[in-house]
This record gives C-alpha cells, sequence and structure tokens, in this order.
C-alpha cells in the first residue's frame, strides 16, 4: 500500500497527509494506522496522538501499532511514555515481551532500570501466582 511503502521510505509526512485525506474516502483501519506510526520512528508525540486516534475511532490498537509507538519512544529517549505504552499493551489484549521490556529499558537511567526491574517482578510474580 501506499501508507507501506511511504513508511518503508522514512517519509512520515507523507504518509500522515495520505492517512488524513483517506478519512474522507474511506475508513482507515489498523493496517493504515500501523503503516503511518511506523513510519514515525522519530516523531514519538505524533505516533503516541495516532494511537489515542485509533482508540476515538474506535480501531484496533493492535501489538505492531503498539511496538511502533513504543519504539518511537524510545528513539526520542522518551522511556515515561514508552514504559506508559507498555503498561496499556499489557492492559489490552496485547502481551508485551521481553524484547519491548528490554527496549524500553535501554532507553533508561540505571537508577531506573533498577525501579523498573523491581516493577516487572512484582508483575511475573504476580502472573505465576495467577497461573
Amino acid at each position: 500500500s501506499v501508507l507501506t511503502t511511504c513508511a518503508a521510505a522514512k517519509q512520515w509526512q507523507l504518509a500522515l497527509e495520505t492517512l488524513r485525506q483517506m478519512d474522507t474516502l474511506v475508513v482507515p483501519d489498523t493496517a493504515c494506522y500501523s503503516a503511518v506510526i511506523t513510519a514515525l520512528e522519530n516523531r514519538w508525540d505524533d505516533a503516541v496522538q495516532l494511537l489515542r486516534e485509533m482508540r476515538a475511532e474506535t480501531v484496533e490498537v493492535d501489538e505492531i501499532c503498539f511496538n511502533s509507538a513504543i519504539s518511537a519512544c524510545c528513539s526520542c529517549m522518551q522511556w515515561p511514555q514508552a514504559m506508559a505504552l507498555t503498561l496499556q499493551m499489557e492492559d489490552s489484549l496485547c502481551a508485551a515481551n521481553g524484547i519491548i521490556w528490554g527496549t524500553v529499558a535501554s532507553t533508561m537511567e540505571p537508577k531506573d532500570r533498577a525501579a523498573l526491574a523491581q516493577h516487572l517482578q512484582r508483575r511475573w510474580r504476580g502472573n505465576r501466582q495467577d497461573e
């Protein structure tokens, strides 16, 4: 699709503009949003805004959308936002895996990583007790 091509070419402006124009012709779906969020790899605020728009439009936010937005936050050193999105991801039907948490941790200061490790350990223990 055009949006996927824009994402692959790192043309986030064109991808975002195309998504906005699509809204008047067809209803953008998860794949459309996902392609644009992927293109926004260095524009974390726009990526997060698109996730909000997806929810407002009741478009399914899948693991790929979350991963792309989290990666955008991490590439811009916005680890608090990345962590918040990861928690939102876990609260939805998508499960954040170790790779996602590792990506978030890689952007954090060492003292903050310790707090994240403790948080993950508590979550893991809680999940194990539920089994």
